[in-house]
C-alpha cells in the first residue's frame, strides 16, 4: 500500500491541501504528509497518512481510549495522538494492519473534524477488510 496514492488530486482539492506531499517514514513506516494552509499559521495543519502493515487497531498508541467511529465498510477509531498532539483516525485494513490519517497543528480539539473528513475520502481506496 502506498500512502501517497491515498490522497488523490481531487481529494487534495476537497481538503484544501496546497502543494505536493512530503514522502518519508513516520515511526518507521511508509507515509505521506500534506499541508493545509489557512489564513493564519495557528489554524493551518498537516495531514499525515501512514500505513502500518504489522499493527492493527488494537496496537494504536493514543492519549486516552480510542473511540469507535462509523467509516464506510471498514472498522475505524478516532483518538488524540500521544501527549494530546493532533487527532488520528485509524482505519482497519486487516486485523493486524491499519492506515492512520493524522492531523497535526494548532488546537487538538479542532483537528478531529478534518482528520475524519480526510479519512472518509481515504477509506474507499482501501482494500476490503
Amino acid at each position: 500500500m502506498r500512502p501517497c496514492e491515498l490522497i488523490t488530486d481531487s481529494t487534495a482539492a476537497q481538503l484544501g491541501i496546497t502543494g505536493a506531499p512530503a514522502k518519508g517514514p513516520i515511526h518507521g513506516v511508509d507515509s505521506c504528509r500534506w499541508r493545509v494552509r489557512k489564513a493564519d499559521a495557528g489554524t493551518s495543519y498537516t495531514i499525515d497518512v501512514a500505513y502500518y502493515p504489522k499493527l492493527g487497531l488494537a496496537d494504536l498508541v493514543a492519549d486516552g481510549q480510542p473511540t469507535p467511529i462509523s467509516l464506510g465498510r471498514h472498522k475505524a477509531v478516532q483518538a488524540f495522538g500521544p501527549d494530546g498532539l493532533g487527532c488520528v483516525v485509524s482505519i482497519e485494513v486487516t486485523a493486524k494492519s491499519r492506515v492512520d490519517v493524522s492531523v497535526l497543528g494548532g488546537d487538538p480539539s479542532t483537528l478531529c473534524a478534518p482528520a475524519k473528513n480526510a479519512a472518509q475520502l481515504v477509506e474507499p481506496l482501501l482494500p476490503p477488510s
